[in-house]
């Protein structure tokens, strides 16, 4: 007994402070447990300030060490006579050092879940809406959310309604759906998309002189312009990224094949009208998309054109030089 309570005395700070006692007690209890007990059966104390206590057997293998034991809101151990009578205090969460263990255990969640899924493509913006700070608060059982905590609980759950609809794993859309309110908005089903007997969406449209027709179809992110590779067809980056910019919203593009007819029109012209074209094929093909490139304004005709020549001026507003006499 002498030898345990010795070997507890070396302990960190915070585990001296808090052997009570009350908890030297327990351990003199133990250590006439273990001297009487041969067997390393479990035996209930009859005094009322201890729990009931596992002996475990008298040699210790360590690499089969026993798991700690699962209780509110403390765990229990002790180790054989060969090292030491010892009761060790585990916190089950590191939730219990925080003033509020409520949000901290949801916060810990959802945490996990961002650094677990951070590599998957997410959207511009996600249109989801969330419980008020009074709804959040009404959940907590001790009412002890401040508005910083609420805060920062729609951070990461905006950040984590931003993955794209069509690959957000399971648990994440339970994780969200637990702070969600209920819209009476629904998604379109996917089993209404618009493709035809090849598994291909299509989609039109045009920008200045220029009209384009696009076709999606799922494969290995290959993109054909006229039957030739985009980059020999918009040899600048600028047109191109105007080009595949609905694939730049949707956070993807790798998965499909897109094959382009385009004409009329400059460069300019044509690369407006292919990212139209694509945008509306991509929401053929998965209409969930839908939603997310109108936010964009992905799927609204640019009607923009050049202003006509006017009489009297060198161009549509621009006036010869004046000369006074």
């Amino acid at each position: 007994m002498n030898r345990a309570v010795g070997i507890l005395s070396g302990l960190s700070r915070p585990y001296r402070l808090a052997l009570t006692t009350d908890y030297n007690e327990r351990v003199r209890t133990v250590a006439k447990r273990l001297s009487s007990n041969v067997n390393g059966q479990r035996q209930k104390d009859d005094s009322p300030s201890t729990k009931e206590i596992s002996i475990r057997p008298r040699r210790l293998d360590m690499s089969r060490t026993p798991s700690v034991l699962n209780r509110e809101p403390w765990s229990e151990a002790i180790l054989d006579d060969d090292v030491s009578s010892i009761i060790r205090i585990v916190p089950k969460s590191f939730s219990y050092y925080m003033a509020n263990t409520f949000h901290a255990d949801i916060m810990l969640e959802l945490r996990g879940l961002t650094r677990k899924y951070a590599s998957l493509p997410k959207v511009q913006s996600g249109e989801r809406k969330f419980l008020s700070r009074q709804d959040y608060k009404a959940m907590d059982p001790q009412q002890r959310t401040r508005p910083t905590e609420y805060n920062e609980l729609l951070v990461i759950l905006k950040d984590l309604a931003r993955i794209r609809p069509d690959l957000m794993p399971q648990e994440v859309a339970i994780a969200i759906r637990r702070f969600e309110i209920e819209s009476k908005a629904t998604l379109p089903d996917i089993a209404n998309r618009k493709i035809d007997e090849f598994g291909r969406a299509y989609g039109h449209g045009k920008r200045k002189d220029a009209a384009a027709s696009v076709w999606v179809v799922r494969g290995e992110g290959q993109i054909l312009v006229n039957g030739k590779p985009i980059t020999e067809i918009f040899k600048r980056q600028i047109d191109r990224e105007r080009a595949l910019y609905p694939l730049t919203v949707i956070g993807g593009g790798l998965e499909y094949n897109i094959f382009i007819i385009v004409k009329g029109g400059g460069l300019s012209g044509q690369s407006g009208a292919v990212a139209l074209a694509l945008s509306r094929a991509l929401q053929q093909y998965n209409p969930h998309l839908g939603p997310i490139l109108i936010k964009a304004n992905c799927l609204f005709q640019d009607l923009r054109i050049v202003e006509r020549k006017k009489p009297g001026k060198k161009k549509a507003r621009k006036s010869p030089q004046w000369v006074k006499r």
